[in-house]
């Protein structure tokens, strides 16, 4: 923790300095400064390695180094002036084909020869790995960002074990560094003598290593944390889990054939990987169903939430646990469930959330007898799936919707809905838009009427606005649906909530609406809620447990509420404006 506190003076310093320097060269300095090490303390804070983006080949991108250069120059100086004092050698044998050491610049690469090293485990975030260099010698290279002092998280230790493993029953020599090979690399390694068993507790494990390391050493947090895991990883050991991959290839802007390979070797140090890919003769639902036919614990889909849907309906109340990649357009549920990371780094949370997350069963619902998982939506929000067309979304991506959005809400028409909630009487209902939803993230916008559904709460939860209205009533009642989505909260505007259970939808007419970003078109709509039916990956947080679902009371009290407004309406506006008999 005092490396946080350290960088974080720093900056505070630094500030002051760039406040009161007149030059501009040195206020621009002293801000540049500040920034860098402001984000690393944050990342430590938030113990997120990622900060500094390596690649597959280990390299930090260019713009990121640019950006921390203040940083990494201090860290790279620091290291060459260690290392010079260092009493010990760069790399060491600590058992047959594994060895530890300190990270090499370009000039100490010839150490890897000396001992004919074939795997590298990098542990660092802050430096470059060994890039083109290692595909140039047929170096297995595996980056594992752990921060410097920091701790890895369980399951990256668990990979880092795993892979080792491989790679010395290959017979092959593996080197396993950090930055200095004192701090990081030492806890990997002693991490392995624990799974393998070739160590009995953690003392015995790190006596091995400093018996030939001399300045192996853990800080009072990697140590505790390995004692902590030292049972985790002696039952997770070595053996993987079998898993299938089901990738749609043509997903949103055919994302999969990009990242295809990264994924297939990030998920594959964690499980016994089958990867099968969709095509028009053969969707997800097909192969699903031969995943449950082969008895697989673990189904990972690749795809948009049109490819989610179909495996969902096949794994839905079986004991099977999805995972799900978000390559498609909008990816609503990996967004609802992971969260807004999944906008900038879709395929990192995705699996990070795949490998270290829970199994948790979350609600899904039927809607005229097929599976919803996000929402069903009558009104703006199927005129903008409609206006959102796939020539449209190959275009724009993302902005297709908003584009979608605005052409709806200028040109959609009024419903006359006849509405069931459960047992309670028929009523009327005009509006523009009328949402269902299961889980929705803050961006369907329609459905933040009393914040963001829960997807795990046992109830459906109903969003509509008033009937008519002027412009300045519609921007106010999307305001306040912004505001609900933003504070998980209901604020005041024009807009109405209900939960439910089942809830009945006829119109004279036909009723035109998306379900799951799927257009239909039906004269009545029946929506019936089934609680827990689905097992997913979800993110391990503060306050997972004990969410699952509310009481048997809780739901006879909000059936006991009459529809009410989040504005307060007087008799007459009531009326008027929503409920016709």
């Amino acid at each position: 923790m005092k490396y946080k506190y350290t960088h974080l003076i720093s900056v505070i310093i630094l500030t002051a300095i760039a406040l009161k320097s007149v030059p501009l060269l040195l206020l621009v300095l002293a801000a540049w400064i500040a920034l860098a090490l402001g984000a690393v303390a944050l990342a430590y804070k938030y113990n997120w390695a990622m900060l500094f983006r390596k690649k597959k080949n280990g390299v930090i991108p260019a713009s990121v180094r640019w950006v921390f250069t203040p940083y990494l120059v201090g860290v790279t100086l620091y290291n060459i002036y260690i290392k010079s004092k260092d009493s010990v050698p760069v790399i060491q044998k600590i058992e047959p084909n594994l060895y530890l050491g300190a990270r090499m610049r370009a000039g100490e690469l010839e150490n890897l020869h000396s001992v004919k090293i074939q795997s590298v485990l990098d542990l660092t975030a802050e430096f470059d790995g060994l890039g083109d260099y290692a595909q140039e010698h047929d170096i297995d290279y595996l980056n594992i960002p752990v921060l410097d002092h920091g701790l890895p998280k369980l399951h990256q230790l668990v990979q880092a074990c795993r892979w080792i493993d491989k790679n010395v029953k290959r017979k092959r020599s593996v080197l396993v560094h950090c930055a200095l090979g004192r701090g990081r690399s030492v806890l990997v390694v002693a991490a392995y003598l624990l799974a393998t068993k070739k160590a009995g507790d953690v003392e015995e494990a790190l006596d091995e290593i400093r018996t030939i390391r001399a300045t192996a050493r853990l800080n009072k947090r990697q140590h505790s944390a390995l004692n902590k895991w030292k049972e985790e990883l002696q039952q997770s050991t070595i053996k993987k889990e079998q898993a299938w991959l089901i990738a749609n290839p043509v997903s949103g802007t055919e994302q999969w054939p990009r990242y295809k390979q990264d994924i297939i070797a990030r998920l594959e140090n964690h499980f016994d990987l089958h990867v099968v890919e969709t095509s028009k003769q053969l969707g997800a639902d097909y192969w699903a169903k031969q995943a449950l036919k082969a008895k697989v614990g673990l189904v990972i889909i690749s795809g948009g939430d049109g490819t989610v849907g179909e495996a969902a309906s096949v794994l839905a109340n079986t004991d099977t646990v999805m995972g799900v990649l978000p390559l498609g357009t909008a990816n609503a549920l990996s967004h609802a469930i992971i969260g807004w990371q999944t906008k900038i780094i879709p395929v990192e949370s995705a699996c990070e959330t795949i490998e270290s997350g829970e199994p948790r069963r979350i609600d899904t619902a039927l809607c005229n007898k097929k599976r919803m998982l996000l929402a069903m939506g009558i009104g703006i929000e199927a005129k903008m799936i409609t206006e959102a067309s796939a020539e449209r979304k190959s275009k724009l991506g993302q902005l297709a919707y908003i584009d979608g959005f605005f052409r709806a809400l200028k040109h959609g028409n009024e419903y006359k809905l006849d509405v069931k909630f459960d047992d309670e009487p028929v009523k009327r209902i005009v509006t523009k838009s009328l949402v269902v939803a299961n889980a929705a993230p803050v961006t369907t916008l329609l459905a933040q009427g009393n914040g963001s559904p829960n997807y795990s709460d046992g109830f459906l939860d109903v969003t509509w606005l008033p009937k008519g209205g002027e412009v300045a009533d519609e921007v106010m009642s999307l305001g306040a649906l912004a505001l609900s989505g933003l504070y998980e909260r209901p604020f005041n505007g024009h807009v109405f909530h209900k939960r439910a259970k089942k809830i009945s939808i006829s119109s004279p007419g036909a009723i035109h609406y998306v379900l799951d970003g799927e257009p239909k078109c039906d004269q009545q709509i029946t929506l019936e809620l089934e609680s827990k039916s689905l097992r997913i990956f979800v993110p391990v947080t503060e306050g997972n447990e004990g969410n699952e679902a509310n009481s048997e009371t809780e739901y006879r009290d909000n059936k006991a509420q009459a529809i009410e407004p989040l504005t307060p309406l007087n008799k007459q506006e009531q009326t008027d404006s929503v409920l016709e008999r």
